[in-house]
Parts: structure tokens; C-alpha cells; sequence
């Protein structure tokens, strides 16, 4: 898919927009909820860990919704935007403790924030209240979520459609990362497949399915277009987590603001992993098998692992995998009942995605 239009600039002023409003909503919460001592802490460090991302699925959501009508939609889509982007906040905060990572978007993982401020604890407890503050935290951050997507200014019928899917949508992720937790812990060969559909659960419908859907929701148009919507963010979902699987493998720390190689040292049965067990044999496959899912590995052992799963040929198999998906998202779009300029927004969204390097 060729980019023709500017959407890094629309995607950037849709991020502000919706950065300010949950900036200001977090605020109004912040002083009206607190009551102990590091309430406003936990506030603060949701409005800085929401707003220092890309904001990439709320954007998308407001931009497809504005398309589908032909003009803004006004402060719906901005809501729901900033609903959606509070739930990826918790759910980053929550996924941080469960895969131990100690950086987020440049800065310290909330729950290491958090054991730093447990000062007058002893030692052995900060890290563990660390870690059981974020779960709190990002509890926090979905029922905020809610509270927010509640107050869009839509008909009640729409407004019972939204919160139906955005609470089914985030009942499948949970569910597809015990299915993430497990896979990851088991000695035994993973699938193609098991992986895949893992990834769909997991990224594909609340990263693209989910805003689609939105979208379609708020322009009026959710019982016309469901199906075909939730194809496109199938195949665009599975192109986001294999380009962001290919980031955090070979990608640039500065760049990305996290740990590069942190799926290796964690285990995780990426596809990368899949096809070097598939391709690798004899030594090459032994010194594989004894770097990937090592915590301690360093920079030397990354690099082994990156230069086996290119020599092996798994890399390009990874890269012929996102050119298939986005050729079938490609596809789908193409196919879409709509005018033009929707077919266009969703190509060029998926085309910016497709090449992104963070």
C-alpha cells in the first residue's frame, strides 16, 4: 500500500486533541477522587504514561468516524477516543508487571515508579507493592474508562452498542493474554496458527478491530459495515504486531523508548521464535534454543539471535508474512461499499502502520 495522503500530520493533530482532553479529564478526577497519600501520584502517572504514546487507536478512531460521515462528528468520537486510549494505558501498566519490564515509553514502568516511593517500607516489600499499586492503578484506568465513554453526548441506543463492545472487546483481550501467559510458559512447540490467533485476540481486535467498530457505531452505520470492518482489522491488527514484534527485535531503543530484544529474554513465542526453531538445525539451533528466553542475555547474545533468525531465513519469513495481510487488507478495502476518500483513510492508515519504526 502506497501513502498519498498526510496522515502522520492528521494522526499527530488527532493525538493532541485527545491527549489535551484526557489530560484535563485525569485532572478533574485526580482532584476529585483523591484521599490518600499517593493518590495524586497515581494520577499524575496516568495522565503522563497516556500521553507520551503514539495515541494511535484513538486517532484512528476519530478519523474513520469523521470519513464515514464526511465531516467532524464532533465531541463523540473525541470521548470514545480517550476512552479507548485510558484502556490501553491500563492494560500497559498491568502487561508491565506481568512480563517484569522495568521501561515504558522511555521512563520507568509504573510499578518500579511506585516501589520507589515505598521508601518506608522494608526493602523486601517495595518491589511487591510496586507491582500490586499498577494492578491498582490500571484497575483504576478501566473504570475510569467506562465512566468516561458513559458520558458521550449519543442516543441511548448507540450509547448501550458502545459500551456492549467496548466491554466485549476488552473480555477477548483478557482472555487472549492468559492464552499469551500460557503459551509463553510452556516447554512444548506452539503452532503458526495458535500464535496467530493469539495475536488477534490480543492485538488485532482491540488495536484496530475495536475503533473500527467505533467508528462505525457513531456514524450511524454499525449494522451495514461490522463484518467487513472487523475483516480489515483482523488483517491490519496481525500487520501491527508483526511490524511491532520486528521493532522490538531489531529496532533502536532510543527510537522506540523500550528495551529492544525484551520478547527474546522473556520467551515470548513470537513467530520470530516459531520459524528459528523451524529453519535453525545441528549447533545453530542449540545456541537458538539456549539464548532465547535467557532474562540475562546480553547484547552479544542478541545479536546472535537476530543474525541466526536472519541467516535462517525466519526474518523474511516474518516480512512475507505482513506483506500477505497487508495485501488481504489491501484487498478488503477494496471491496468496501463506501465512497472513495473512507477506502483512502483506511488504506493510508494501514500504509503508516505498515511503516512505522516505534
Amino acid at each position: 500500500m502506497e501513502l498519498t495522503q498526510d496522515i502522520p500530520l492528521t494522526l499527530s493533530v488527532k493525538k493532541q486533541e485527545i491527549a489535551d482532553y484526557l489530560t484535563a479529564y485525569l485532572a478533574k478526577k485526580r482532584d476529585e477522587f483523591s484521599v490518600f497519600p499517593l493518590d495524586r501520584e497515581a494520577y499524575d502517572a496516568l495522565v503522563k504514561l497516556a500521553v507520551s504514546g503514539k495515541i494511535l487507536r484513538g486517532s484512528i478512531l476519530v478519523i474513520v468516524a469523521d470519513s464515514l460521515v464526511g465531516k467532524p462528528l464532533g465531541e463523540a468520537p473525541l470521548i470514545a477516543a480517550s476512552a479507548l486510549e485510558l484502556l490501553q494505558t491500563g492494560i500497559l501498566v498491568q502487561d508491565d508487571v506481568m512480563d517484569a519490564d522495568e521501561k515504558r515509553r522511555g521512563q520507568d514502568a509504573l510499578h518500579k515508579t511506585f516501589a520507589g516511593l515505598a521508601g518506608e517500607m522494608p526493602a523486601g516489600l517495595r518491589r511487591r507493592f510496586g507491582e500490586n499499586a499498577a494492578v491498582c492503578i490500571g484497575d483504576i484506568a478501566f473504570f475510569l474508562s467506562s465512566d468516561l465513554l458513559g458520558s458521550m453526548p449519543v442516543d441511548p441506543v448507540t450509547l448501550r452498542r458502545m459500551i456492549k463492545l467496548y466491554s466485549r472487546e476488552m473480555a477477548l483481550l483478557g482472555a487472549a493474554q492468559i492464552e499469551d501467559l500460557r503459551i509463553t510458559g510452556i516447554s512444548s512447540a506452539v503452532t503458526e496458527a495458535e500464535i496467530l490467533s493469539m495475536y488477534t485476540g490480543k492485538t488485532a481486535r482491540y488495536s484496530w478491530i475495536l475503533p473500527l467498530l467505533a467508528a462505525l457505531e457513531l456514524s450511524g452505520k454499525g449494522e451495514l459495515l461490522s463484518p467487513e470492518f472487523e475483516e480489515i482489522g483482523r488483517s491490519a491488527g496481525l500487520v501491527f504486531q508483526l511490524v511491532d514484534d520486528r521493532i522490538g527485535l531489531f529496532g533502536d531503543t532510543d527510537r522506540t523508548g523500550k528495551s529492544v530484544g525484551g520478547d527474546v529474554r522473556e520467551g515470548k513465542k513470537t513467530l520470530y521464535y516459531h520459524y528459528g526453531l523451524e529453519l535453525l538445525k545441528g549447533p545453530e539451533l542449540a545456541q537458538f534454543r539456549r539464548f532465547y528466553g535467557s532474562r540475562d542475555l546480553d547484547e552479544a547474545g542478541l545479536r546472535t539471535v537476530r543474525d541466526l533468525l536472519f541467516t535462517s531465513g525466519a526474518a523474511a519469513k516474518v516480512d512475507e508474512l505482513i506483506d500477505e495481510y497487508d495485501h488481504r487488507t489491501s484487498d478488503s478495502i477494496g471491496r468496501l461499499p463506501v465512497g472513495e476518500t473512507v477506502r483512502q483513510v483506511l488504506t493510508d492508515l494501514v500504509s503508516y502502520v505498515r511503516r512505522r519504526e516505534r
